[in-house]
């Protein structure tokens, strides 16, 4: 009875110094540096975006009972941390992402879309006009750094990548680009941050691409069950409730 009571007293003290531990969420599949699943986005934090991001990454991790981190990185480093194995799941990439990351492992099921505007100034008649990808062949085309189905249409003659939306709409003010293809969720956001009227610009929505996540190859194993998850959340309307598309 004596040696019971000494047992459970050192079991008792064990709990209270930290050795024995009930986890509240379960380990993420982990390698050995690391027990949380490292999820990855070019979007900086400061957007509305990037939240979205963030909701997704804890609804998604919540319903596999994982524990997730999510960091923004430039387009450049998530895709040489990808290939590396450094990050596990880039969020939010078009399909033609697989050409600069060949090794990295596409989500078939499409988690939402980028549905980009052109905004341009009122009075630039030539833009006014765009309606297609070969009606912007003679212009100043401005956008966001990282965007490779921007970036693939090299038959037009001036593409300026810009690494903020502040800086893609300062071009168009100064005259030096005809177009600020955007994400049409930022523009009214935009207009205001930088006191403008919306008025005194042109925006037509433009084009969509469906957007993926993307494993690296260490996390190819998880494809199954990220596929089924995400299949589950559109079913449910869970994707459309933080995606709003």
């Amino acid at each position: 009875m004596a040696k019971l009571l000494c047992l459970s007293a050192l079991l008792s003290l064990f709990a209270l110094s930290g050795f024995v531990q009930t986890p509240l969420v379960a380990a993420a599949p982990a390698n050995s540096s690391s027990n949380a699943l490292r999820f990855s986005t070019q979007v900086r934090p400061e957007n509305q975006a990037f939240r979205q991001r963030q909701e997704f990454v804890t609804a998604i991790c919540a319903r596999m009972q994982w524990q997730c981190q999510l960091k923004s990185y430039p387009p450049k480093r998530v895709e040489a941390m990808l290939q590396q194995g450094l990050i596990d799941v880039e969020i939010g990439r078009a399909e033609i992402f697989h050409t600069i990351v060949p090794s990295a492992v596409r989500v078939p099921t499409q988690i939402t879309e980028a549905r980009f505007a052109i905004l341009s100034l009122a009075n630039n008649h030539a833009a006014n006009q765009a309606k297609s990808w070969h009606d912007l062949k003679p212009l100043r085309v401005a956008y966001i750094r990282g965007y490779k189905f921007i970036e693939k249409h090299q038959e037009i003659a001036q593409l300026h990548p810009v690494d903020r939306y502040d800086s893609c709409l300062g071009l168009l003010l100064a005259k030096r680009s005809d177009v600020c293809l955007i994400s049409i969720e930022r523009v009214a956001e935009l207009l205001a941050e930088e006191r403008q009227d919306k008025q005194d610009f042109y925006i037509h929505e433009f084009t969509s691409e469906p957007l993926y996540l993307y494993l690296s190859k260490q996390r190819a194993n998880l494809l199954p069950k990220f596929d089924g998850a995400l299949r589950e959340m559109r079913a449910n309307g869970s994707l459309k409730k933080i995606f709003h598309c």
